[in-house]
């Protein structure tokens, strides 16, 4: 997460791979829990974040395993 300003957090996705970092941001911010709303809110948004997490986490995988068969 990033701290903004406005004081809202961004989120992003730090990968590493192949010796190399990147960052895939999702633009997607979690807000300053004052009341309960904000709060569902910011879950609701953690739950996406964390549903893109596993897709990426996915493809990476896959693609390593695609790697793997093509070199044997």
């Amino acid at each position: 997460m990033k701290e903004l300003a406005n004081g809202n957090k961004s989120l992003y996705l730090d990968i590493y791979r192949d010796g190399k970092r990147t960052y895939e941001y999702l633009k997607m911010y979690l807000i300053p829990e004052t009341d309960n709303n904000a709060r569902v809110r910011n879950q609701t948004t953690m739950a996406a974040a964390n549903a893109i997490k596993s897709k990426r986490i996915i493809q990476l995988t896959l693609s390593l395993i695609h790697i793997w068969r093509c070199r044997r």
